[in-house]
């Protein structure tokens, strides 16, 4: 897993994957296991990528609809410190700021 998460950290640096701290969730399965969420997406010019997928494993065992690559730890702990190794040094605010303009421009643009 360290090699995925080094090769994470480098992606996000450079802008094209991100785990928004909003994903990170609890869920219970349907063997009523808890798993502890970390949602890796692909990024492109600061919005979730067009053609990241539902990741069906997680939409189907889990029940996490969200695009990009779910990822289940039984471990609350590790899952925060694998976010907060990954997204160490990235520019955390500036994906929340252009993703939330993009989602005001789509709403002032089709809802008039």
């Amino acid at each position: 897993m360290h090699d995925q998460m080094k090769l994470w950290r480098k992606i996000a640096k450079t802008g094209k994957l991100f785990i928004n701290d909003k994903n990170n969730m609890k869920v219970t399965a349907s063997d009523g296991k808890v798993w502890h969420i970390l949602v890796v997406q692909p990024y492109k010019d600061g919005d979730v990528h067009p053609d990241a997928n539902v990741d069906p494993c997680g939409m189907m065992v889990l029940g996490v609809m969200v695009s990009g690559y779910v990822y289940a730890y039984k471990s609350k702990k590790i899952r925060d410190k694998v976010y907060t190794w990954v997204m160490k040094g990235t520019n955390k605010v500036l994906h929340e700021q252009v993703l939330c303009t993009n989602v005001c421009d789509f709403y002032a643009h089709n809802t008039r």
